[in-house]
């Protein structure tokens, strides 16, 4: 049981420092806002507590306005100069910064941010046809991939939280059903032989590991995004190998030691290269 406690302690463990060690990698995060309940044209920003963040900054009043009215300077987007003026001139009551970054709302009434977002942030929206502004309280990114909604009401923006926990529950059954049943099967054919109490045992380790270990990896996802994903993906299940080859072989006592190292690997090997695949061919599931 020690020895347990100690194999799922240094599997958390890793989960963590891979995680730190992938936030400067590859994919960045994102914040997506959706306006509900509103027909009229309207666009739509995140203010910064600080004037520059990532590779965006605030105007500093000194480039040619006639630059910004041509979008020569603007790399990220095409804004209208007298939308883009308009977001300059706002006055934020607690001194947050436009970084010249804003969308209009789509079809859809939603803009996201995709690269380096601000954080913390205010969401503030601009409808050019009242030339009206409403702006949230302080926010910050609760996930790799934050969502929000938002809706105009009584003067104010009203601001909730709109991640799709439900879709992530089911992606996440999903692999865990996909890594047991690959295992099983494998199992399955190595020890048809044995006793039926074999098959119970392992069946039960790799029910409990892959458990742990698609819990360990969405939290990974949540926060750090696909790379870190897949960068903590093949440390996490040489931990799992190692660890489920140290209770074959120290609690099943049916099976030949040599079948059971043999079995541990192949299997892993196989759903690690399986769940590998998918998470690269269907990213949204993983």
């Amino acid at each position: 049981m020690k020895n347990n406690k100690l194999f799922l302690c240094l599997l958390l463990t890793i989960a963590l420092l891979t995680v730190t060690a992938s936030a400067d990698m590859g994919p960045k995060p994102s914040v997506n806002v959706t306006l509900d309940g509103t027909d009229e044209i309207c666009y739509g920003t995140l203010l910064s507590t600080t004037d520059s963040y990532g590779p965006h900054s605030a105007w500093n009043g000194e480039a040619d306005e006639a630059q910004h009215a041509e979008n020569k300077v603007q790399p990220y987007y095409s804004l209208d100069y007298n939308v883009w003026n308009a977001f300059v001139k706002y006055e934020d009551a607690d001194g947050y910064y436009f970084l010249q970054q804003a969308w209009i709302l789509d079809e859809e009434n939603s803009f996201t941010w995709k690269y380096l977002p601000p954080d913390p942030f205010k969401i503030l929206l601009y409808f050019p046809e009242s030339d009206t502004y409403y702006s949230s309280e302080v926010l910050e990114r609760y996930a790799f991939d934050s969502y929000y909604t938002v809706r105009v009401g009584n003067g104010a923006l009203s601001v909730k939280k709109s991640y799709n926990y439900a879709a992530e529950f089911f992606t996440l059954a999903i692999r865990i059903l996909l890594t047991i049943s690959i295992e099983i099967g494998i199992a399955l054919l190595f020890f048809k032989r044995e006793k039926a109490n074999t098959l119970k045992f392992i069946a039960k380790v790799n029910i409990t590991t892959q458990i742990l270990l698609n819990l360990v990896l969405n939290l990974i996802s949540f926060k750090g995004g696909l790379l870190a994903f897949l960068f903590c993906y093949f440390i996490l299940e040489i931990a799992v190998w190692l660890t489920e080859t140290m209770l074959y072989l120290k609690y099943e006592k049916h099976a030949p030691k040599n079948k059971l190292v043999l079995y541990a690997f192949i299997a892993n090997a196989a759903s690690f290269i399986a769940g590998y695949c998918f998470a690269l061919i269907m990213p949204e599931v993983f």
